[in-house]
């Protein structure tokens, strides 16, 4: 399940989550890039991945937006941990709840 916070630098994983998307349909050795590519495909969200650099512009209609150095952060697993580029090696349990939380990044 693909799960979200829609507020801006939450600084929190718990619920409440603004939306609870399943993707189904998929082979049991799916990786995070399979998933996020069917979600994409389904228009659930709208992702890139270039050159092992993944980037999530829009989740279920709500953007980050780059001017204001805004992105949708992945935490993966039991203890939510940011993901940053194993999303091709990285297998979801079945089950498993992927949080993205829109955060504002620093740039130096």
């Amino acid at each position: 399940n693909i799960l979200a916070i829609y507020q801006l630098d939450p600084g929190r994983t718990t619920p409440p989550y603004d939306v609870n998307i399943t993707v189904s349909g998929l082979a049991d050795d799916a990786t995070l890039n399979d998933v996020m590519h069917r979600a994409d495909r389904d228009g659930m969200i709208t992702f890139r991945n270039k050159w092992g650099l993944f980037e999530v512009t829009e989740l279920n209609g709500h953007p980050a937006d780059a001017s204001l150095n805004q992105h949708w952060q992945a935490l993966v697993g039991e203890d939510l941990e940011p993901i940053l580029n194993e999303i091709v090696s990285y297998v979801p349990r079945d089950r498993e709840k992927i949080l993205f939380r829109l955060v504002t990044f620093i740039t130096f």
